[in-house]
């Protein structure tokens, strides 16, 4: 301000500037709601009958001023609504909103929002295509043809960033879906690696429990081990698992003490709390949420997890002005609000983070848009990498990093067939006549096994072997078998088991479990036979034990046990008490 072109006084010229520099200092002091950046890194481009507003609506909201969303991760939707010839309305959604799934078609597996995304991102100007991340979302978890899905598709597309987000368990969606995805499912091994090998991250979406909309108990965390295992056997993969695990039906018990100790446990594992979480979760709890994130600042990213609708518009069936009630069943709300109103959800949560002790600007902003932005920016995408495949041009399936054992089960038609065995079957009778058969065709499990084979170099473990129960949910433990036999043997529940060097032992002469961090174990439970007591533990070097009193990572830590340098230990007075347990890294 020049004061000689003006008629304000001296004084005026004096006291202008005091005031501009208080209004700074207020504008910046903390609790002051900063001007944040964003990028939002899990949104749909399409919903559920496969439309979209597009990237035009889209850009629209991210450009809006106080919207501040400056990039964006999108991807597809991996299923879609049926719409049978006798239905006269179209149903957009899975969960209807009076009934939840009992008014809702059945839900297809497709991969035609891939498609779409990857038509309209390449219609972008170079500006425009600079903002967005497009990840590949189409694939069937359960399915081990993927893998050949996933080359083809990063090979043709190199702008691909990302996998995901992979729909595994999914709550009331899975009520309509024919196949429950299932999060430790073995299909997905070579692409977790195709992954870790380009540095890829890997989003996916799986309720820690199931959905019950009619009750408001916390529930346990039953699907714990599924993405235990996946995370042991793929370290080197980053996971953002999204919404930390929870839904919009689904309260856990000592939710952010179990996200404490996973990521913890776990170095490759991070979390996007998009969607349910802030309204189920942080608003109502945001300090204890606030101090979570500044212990593992750089664990955490925001999302708005909206599917195909970007814009708000005034005649939308779902606004708020026809059905405010709406808005708690939505998915994300996509009909009522915009992008740029679900990222402002969170920033309470970041002004309280700038104004806690160990927390402040720079973890607010990891928060907002750092943490994501590093982790793409590694993966290549916009860089022209090289994309590379671990196995060259060999088919994933026959490397014997894949093997897997094979249990020949005897079958009621007196065809015996064979099953590989992986760390997922719990109920072979079930799982045979659920899994096995087209839907036409139902055989019964006799309930014993013909032969097993056990191949060698195995996995991504030194060794690996096959425990054997008389009972489909891992209890009448009957023993582990290490090598391959062609002597049939009565069995109800098998897994497969590996990584020797964390291990615990039996009293009937030190057979091994190797831990997979499983959340309990029947071997400690009231039912146990005394041949299946586990009494002894090896540590490896660079881990500690810990024990807990409680399930699923849950409770009070009972003890840490240090590296035990490739011997036995005895657990002493603590077999009795353990209820779960992790091993984890020594920093």
């Amino acid at each position: 301000m020049n004061c000689k072109r003006t008629s304000w006084s001296s004084k005026h010229c004096v006291v202008y500037p005091v005031l501009m520099v208080l209004f700074l200092l207020i504008y910046n002091a903390p609790g002051y709601p900063r001007d944040y950046r964003f990028t939002d890194m899990h949104l749909h481009y399409v919903n559920f009958v496969l439309e979209t507003q597009g990237f035009k609506n889209l850009f629209d909201e991210m450009n809006q001023k106080e919207a501040r969303i400056e990039k964006a991760v999108v991807f597809g939707l991996g299923y879609a609504l049926s719409w049978p010839d006798i239905r006269p309305d179209r149903v957009t959604y899975y969960t209807d909103p009076n009934t939840f799934t009992d008014n809702t078609p059945p839900l297809y597996f497709n991969k035609e929002g891939d498609y779409k995304l990857l038509r309209d991102y390449s219609r972008l100007s170079e500006e425009q295509k600079k903002r967005i991340y497009p990840f590949l979302q189409g694939i069937d978890v359960m399915g081990r043809n993927e893998i050949y899905y996933v080359q083809e598709m990063f090979k043709n597309y190199p702008e691909l960033c990302g996998i995901g987000e992979l729909l595994m368990r999914k709550g009331l969606m899975n009520n309509v879906t024919s196949l429950v995805p299932e999060g430790n499912s073995y299909a997905m091994a070579p692409v977790f690696d195709f992954a870790a090998a380009n540095n890829l991250p890997v989003i996916f979406h799986q309720n820690i429990a199931d959905e019950i909309p009619s009750t408001s108990d916390e529930q346990d965390q039953i699907y714990m081990k599924e993405i235990s295992d996946i995370l042991l056997r793929h370290p080197k993969t980053t996971f953002i698992w999204a919404h930390t695990g929870i839904s919009r039906y689904l309260l856990v018990k000592n939710h952010i003490q179990v996200l404490d100790r996973l990521l913890t446990a776990h170095p490759n594992l991070y979390f996007d709390i998009s969607w349910f979480v802030w309204d189920a979760y942080i608003k109502n709890n945001m300090k204890r949420w606030a101090e979570l994130i500044i212990k593992f600042p750089d664990r955490f990213m925001l999302g708005s997890d909206k599917i195909g609708n970007f814009k708000a518009t005034k005649d939308s069936k779902y606004s708020p002005e026809n059905s405010a009630k709406m808005d708690l069943f939505m998915s994300s709300k996509t009909q009522s609000t915009g992008v740029s109103d679900e990222i402002k959800k969170y920033i309470p949560l970041l002004n309280l983070i700038d104004s806690m002790p160990g927390g402040g600007p720079v973890v607010s902003d990891k928060l907002a848009f750092l943490n994501i932005d590093k982790i793409l920016d590694s993966c290549g995408c916009k860089k022209g990498r090289s994309l590379i495949i671990p196995w060259g041009d060999r088919d994933p399936w026959k490397e014997p990093l894949y093997s897997l054992p094979t249990a020949v089960m005897e079958v009621n038609n007196g065809n015996p067939i064979p099953m590989a065995v992986t760390s997922a079957y719990n109920n072979l009778k079930n799982t045979i006549a659920d899994k096995y058969y087209r839907w036409d065709r139902k055989y019964d499990y006799s309930g014993v096994v013909k032969e097993l084979t056990i191949p060698i170099p195995v996995s991504h473990w030194k060794k690996q072997g096959v425990i054997v129960f008389n009972d489909p949910n891992f209890k009448k433990y009957t023993g582990i078998l290490e090598k391959s036999t062609d002597v049939p043997f009565s069995a109800a529940s098998l897994i497969l088991v590996g990584n020797w060097e964390e291990a615990f032992s039996y009293k009937n002469g030190n057979k091994l479990f190797p831990n997979g961090n499983w959340p309990t174990l029947p071997w400690w439970q009231s039912d146990s036979s005394e041949e299946g007591t586990i009494d002894k533990v090896m540590v490896p070097d660079g881990k500690e034990l810990v024990l807990y009193d409680d399930e699923y990572f849950r409770g009070k830590e009972i003890v840490r046990i240090p590296s035990t340098h490739g011997g036995y230990i005895s657990l002493g007075k603590w077999d009795k008490q353990i209820k779960s347990f992790q091993f984890i890294p020594v920093k």
